[in-house]
C-alpha cells in the first residue's frame, strides 16, 4: 500500500466533490496511516457537517478516529467517540465490532482504568479467540491488576496461531516478562 499516494488522490476527489463521504474517510485513514494525525484531525474538522455525521455512523471509521485521537493523546475524545458508537449500535440492536470493543479497552488501559478494560478483553477473546490484540490486552490488564498467576494459567488457552503472533508483539512479551 502507498498511503501517501492515497492522500494525494483523495484530496483530488474531494476537490471535485466535497460531499463524498468515502473520500473524506479515506483521506483521514490515509493521513493516519502515514502518521499525520494532526493533519487527520484537521481534515476531520473541515469535513462538511453532513459528511462528518455520515462518516461517524461507520463503526470502522469510529475506530480510526479513536486511533487518531489516541495517537495525539486526546484520550477523552477517543473514549467519547467509541462510547457513543457502542451506545448507538446497542440502541439499534447491533453488537459492536470486536475491533471497536478492543480499541475502547485499549483506551481504558491507557487512561489507567484496566478494571474497565478487563471484562471487554475477556469477552472479545471468548467470542473471537483469534484476536491477538485482545489477548495481549487481557494479559496486560491481569498483570496491571496484580493477577499474574491468572495470566500464567490462561497461557494454555491461547490458540497456536495467536500465540505465534503474540511472540512477535513487544508489548505482550514485556508484559509476560513482568508476569514471570
Amino acid at each position: 500500500k502507498q498511503p501517501q499516494k492515497a492522500v494525494t488522490l483523495y484530496r483530488q476527489v474531494i476537490a471535485g466533490d466535497r460531499e463524498n463521504v468515502a473520500a473524506w474517510q479515506g483521506l483521514v485513514e490515509a493521513e493516519h496511516a502515514v502518521g499525520n494525525d494532526l493533519e487527520a484531525l484537521a481534515t476531520f474538522d473541515t469535513m462538511p457537517a453532513a459528511s462528518q455525521a455520515a462518516a461517524m455512523r461507520d463503526g470502522g471509521f469510529d475506530v480510526t478516529m479513536a486511533s487518531v485521537y489516541q495517537a495525539e493523546k486526546k484520550l477523552d475524545a477517543a473514549q467519547d467517540v467509541l462510547q457513543k458508537a457502542v451506545t448507538e449500535q446497542a440502541s439499534a440492536g447491533q453488537k459492536p465490532s470486536s475491533a471497536m470493543e478492543t480499541k475502547l479497552a485499549d483506551i481504558y488501559v491507557e487512561r489507567g482504568t484496566p478494571q474497565l478494560a478487563y471484562p471487554i478483553y475477556k469477552q472479545v477473546v471468548s467470542e473471537n479467540p483469534d484476536r491477538a490484540d485482545a489477548w495481549a490486552g487481557l494479559f496486560s490488564t491481569l498483570h496491571l491488576a496484580g493477577h499474574d498467576n491468572d495470566a500464567v494459567s490462561l497461557l494454555p488457552s491461547i490458540p497456536t496461531a495467536v500465540r505465534a503472533k503474540l511472540e512477535t508483539n513487544a508489548g505482550y512479551l514485556q508484559t509476560m516478562a513482568s508476569v514471570y
